[in-house]
């Protein structure tokens, strides 16, 4: 995609490029690192704290938006993120995409003994990036510390979401005033524009938790698309509109 002279920067599976870290809550290190070693799509670096997720032998199971056919020789092996351990009781998994890292989270899902390790939470860039000499399909930030591990990551608190619904309950006797004054909340809330960084929880003892997480990841990568076009008045609730003609396309 170009816009402005500027070429947005996807992966080699075609999709924007937008780094995602995947936080797992270690129970087993040693029952985990041997799940790790006995994938062949996982390759450990020398020092064994970073081990390389390709897109080979197992992972060849995943559809990306380029199949692996079409993909040049030259950019195999393709590596679709990597782990790296940061506690006996913490590891990451970095994906290079929204859309990588929830095929990233249903794939180790079958791979992984949920007794070893759980997903507990996402941190997202709600931004594009423009492809340059330093920044390619093939060639991803050489660290995710620096975009994720900062003071700065919008943490969402849903007890003062809470707080104000139950404001608005107790406010309001009438339904229909008080429905009226739910939805300008809502539309309020909608309008402002996405944090840079952004941590999401992850609920996997929810059965709809996957599709509500890809949803919500679709309406970011919306925006923060726009905002690349240069459209920086782009909002949430702009995004959820343009969702909805889309599908109402089909």
């Amino acid at each position: 995609m170009k816009a402005r002279g500027r070429t947005l920067c996807e992966t080699i599976t075609g999709e924007p490029y937008q780094p995602v870290r995947i936080y797992y809550r270690v129970l087993k290190k040693g029952a985990m690192l041997g799940r790790l070693k006995r994938l062949k799509c996982i390759s450990p670096e020398q020092n064994n704290h970073r081990w390389n997720w390709f897109y080979v032998a197992e992972a060849r199971e995943i559809a990306y938006d380029i199949p692996y056919s079409e993909i040049p020789k030259h950019y195999r092996p393709v590596r679709l993120g990597y782990f790296e351990w940061r506690s006996a009781e913490e590891l990451h998994l970095n994906a290079f995409s929204f859309q990588g890292a929830i095929k990233a989270l249903n794939f180790f899902e079958q791979k992984f003994n949920l007794h070893l390790a759980l997903p507990e939470r996402i941190r997202v860039v709600n931004l594009c990036f423009d492809e340059s000499e330093t920044l390619t399909p093939s060639k991803p930030h050489p660290s995710f510390d620096e975009l994720f591990e900062r003071d700065d990551v919008h943490i969402p608190q849903p007890e003062k979401f809470k707080e104000h619904i139950a404001q608005i309950n107790a406010e309001y006797d009438d339904p229909e005033e008080r429905s009226e004054a739910f939805d300008k909340f809502m539309r309020e809330d909608s309008q402002q524009p996405s944090q840079e960084v952004e941590e999401m929880s992850i609920r996997i003892d929810d059965k709809e938790w996957a599709s509500m997480l890809s949803v919500g990841l679709m309406l970011k990568q919306i925006e923060a698309i726009e905002h690349w076009k240069g459209n920086k008045s782009f909002t949430p609730q702009d995004a959820i509109e343009e969702l909805l003609s889309m599908t109402d396309d089909f």
